[in-house]
């Protein structure tokens, strides 16, 4: 990975890892397109969500860079990070907090 692009990601994850539960909670995925200061273009995505249930485990927290051509247009260059350890244990969840549950999707019949 050159070190331009992993000082951006790093930047990019330890701004996400800085923000409170319910900000992570709400945070989803971002997209930014920006240029280095070599003058190459990507598209920085960064994203937040729950490892298995939603307050009740740990949240995994990812920033990617997708290059605008070759190779790294479909394989990006990758930082993880993650939080709910026990040093950052997960709080309760806020109050009036309620589940978000996915829709299902129904696959028709043929």
């Amino acid at each position: 990975m050159p070190k331009e692009v992993e000082i951006i990601l790093r930047q990019r994850l330890d701004a996400l890892a800085a923000l409170s539960w319910s900000e992570l909670d709400s945070y989803g995925e971002r997209n930014e397109v920006l240029t280095t200061p070599s003058e190459e273009r990507y598209r920085v995505v960064t994203g937040a969500f729950w490892d298995m249930d939603e307050w009740a485990s740990g949240m995994e927290l990812y920033a990617q860079a997708y290059a605008g051509s070759g190779l790294r247009r479909r394989f990006p260059y990758k930082l993880w990070a993650a939080r709910g350890s026990e040093e950052d244990p997960v709080p309760e969840p806020p109050a009036g907090w309620k589940p978000t549950r996915r829709a299902r999707i129904r696959r028709r019949r043929r």
